[in-house]
């Protein structure tokens, strides 16, 4: 094959293709568990966090509801993912080939926010929110039903399993929040002078972004190394029922999706899924949590 920059171009075309045609033959998960904010700077602050709003009758002047004085901060990262073609393959009539590749670069491109949101959720053990204390942690500010201060934890760290995460995730704001500043780009470097193709005879494709992934309300999250069980699920649905807003009226949240590990698929099946489940004392009876909360397994929390 001559190669000349019809050729190069209708590489790049090709190449292209197979990337956006891998893209799209994966579903990722993130959107389930973040909200997906655009960011026009190196960073963006999140001061919204931690306040909640309630309706009240109007009597006299409006109550504003300001926010509160908090300056959680998420900075954009750079990633990329990079292939080499050497120009003899090229020359060869070779680059067929190389189509698979970049399908799987399609696909890598598309599960990496899975990647850096379900795995924030592991990191939430021990890395700061909005509060200044983990995302999951035992004594987190909050108020009463009467409206005075008190704390409450939203994890229970007192098993030897994997964890487990119940997550309520039908609010306009939901437990995570995925941040853009550049989007999923196929990039390439094919012109002769390029120092690649100059020095090593290699054309240079690859996909670059500019993102990353923070922490959204922590009440809206909860974790669990105990086992996966009805009793243990029933403290983490009770968590959430626990929760009042500064002026006492309950934040109303709903626990509606079960995240774990592919090592408790079994047990997320039993709980959410099972028409009738074993008892202590034998024989079986009625299983109350079926279909209770949605199921999501992922790799990126084990």
């Amino acid at each position: 094959m001559e190669i000349n920059l019809g050729t190069l171009r209708g590489a790049y075309i090709n190449f292209n293709t197979c990337y956006q045609q891998g893209f799209a033959t994966i579903t990722p998960q993130w959107r389930r568990v973040a909200t997906e904010i655009s960011s026009d700077t190196e960073e963006n602050s999140y001061p919204w966090l931690g306040l909640t709003t309630q309706f009240r009758e109007w009597l006299g002047d409006r109550a504003i509801q300001g926010l509160a004085a908090h300056d959680y901060v998420v900075k954009n990262r750079d990633f990329e993912n990079t292939v080499g073609i050497d120009r003899n393959k090229f020359m060869d009539d070779k680059i067929g080939l190389f189509k698979p590749i970049f399908e799987m670069l399609g696909q890598n491109a598309a599960l990496h926010p899975d990647k850096l949101t379900f795995g924030l959720l592991k990191q939430g053990l021990t890395a700061p929110c909005y509060d200044g204390l983990p995302f999951f942690a035992p004594n987190h500010p909050t108020t009463t039903s009467a409206g005075a201060p008190t704390t409450i934890g939203n994890v229970d760290s007192g098993g030897t399993g994997p964890y487990w995460f119940l997550l309520s995730t039908k609010r306009a704001i939901k437990p995570l929040v995925f941040q853009v500043r550049m989007p999923y780009k196929f990039v390439a470097l094919v012109n002769e002078t390029d120092p690649n193709v100059f020095f090593r005879k290699q054309y240079v494709y690859g996909v670059e972004c500019r993102v990353n992934a923070g922490f959204g309300p922590w009440q809206m999250a909860y974790a669990s190394n105990q086992p996966l069980d009805s009793a243990h699920y029933q403290n983490a649905r009770t968590y959430f029922g626990s929760l009042y807003g500064e002026n006492g009226e309950p934040l109303d949240m709903e626990a509606d999706l079960l995240v774990y590990p592919p090592t408790l698929e079994g047990s997320a099946l039993t709980l959410l899924e099972a028409t009738m489940v074993g008892v202590s004392t034998g024989g079986s009876a009625t299983n109350i949590w079926k279909g209770t909360a949605e199921r999501l397994k992922t790799s990126w929390v084990a």
